[in-house]
């Protein structure tokens, strides 16, 4: 399989930050990789809750994760082809398809080559994470900003993928 390269968005806080953070706030911190071992339980026992529950209500009212469900609109060319810009590419399965079309080739020589198939997520369903704060009791709401990591993403598909029973909400 191909590896990925930088992303162009990154995250304007990084562990470090939140580490040091703590650490001046706490009488007897903990050590770094303890402290990411506790975030990293966290954040998994949220997504676990998100993905089984289709939500997660924060304490203190601070908002809710949801998940959305919302039907693919279908849109056709002039020529009567299924028009693929409202579908995401499966990165994966394509790059795993280029990685057996064009073996042995880097990333940059398959820049090179033009007209590459690419293969799309087709399922009549999109979902999506979206943070909730209508009813959240603080100032400046405006300000919040929520993108999903690309951890909790990827782990909703492999979750509805793994368990096809599971249903959620339609938007």
């Amino acid at each position: 399989m191909i590896k990925r390269t930088k992303g162009k968005n990154n995250s304007n806080f990084k562990t470090d930050l939140f580490y040091n953070e703590y650490k001046n706030h706490v009488v007897e911190p903990l050590s770094k990789k303890d402290f990411s071992t506790v975030r990293d339980e966290l954040y998994s026992e949220i997504a676990d809750v998100l993905y089984n529950e289709g939500q997660f209500k924060f304490p203190f009212k601070f908002g809710t994760l949801k998940i959305e469900k919302r039907r693919r609109k279908i849109a056709y060319n002039s020529d009567g082809t299924i028009n693929k810009i409202g579908y995401k590419v499966d990165w994966k399965k394509t790059k795993d398809y280029w990685g057996t079309k064009y073996p042995g080739l880097s990333q940059e020589e398959l820049k090179q080559i033009k007209g590459k198939v690419k293969i799309y997520c087709e399922s009549e369903w999109r979902l999506s994470i979206k943070y909730d704060k209508t009813k959240a009791l603080y100032i400046n709401k405006n300000f919040i900003w929520f993108r999903p990591s690309r951890t909790l993403a990827r782990g909703l598909k492999t979750f509805v993928d793994n368990n096809p029973q599971i249903d959620y909400k339609e938007k």
